[in-house]
């Protein structure tokens, strides 16, 4: 499955509202390809239990990391 490489516009909330936690847990707009990296409901969990690759590979694919 190709993941669609994407800059956040988060439809939600205002870009000054956009948090660690919305990003990487929460956020609906990106919740689909969220579920092809890894689950998660707090960030001590993703953390401790998700393999800091994938995390990577999601903020990849979202098109995060042209924006750091």
């Amino acid at each position: 499955m190709k993941i669609p490489q994407y800059v956040i516009p988060c439809n939600s909330l205002f870009y000054a509202l956009l948090t660690v936690e919305h990003i990487l847990i929460s956020c609906i707009d990106i919740d689909i390809i969220l579920q092809n990296f890894y689950t998660a409901s707090i960030l001590k969990d993703l953390f401790h239990n998700i393999h800091p690759k994938r995390i990577i590979s999601f903020i990849h694919a979202i098109g995060l990391t042209n924006k750091l």
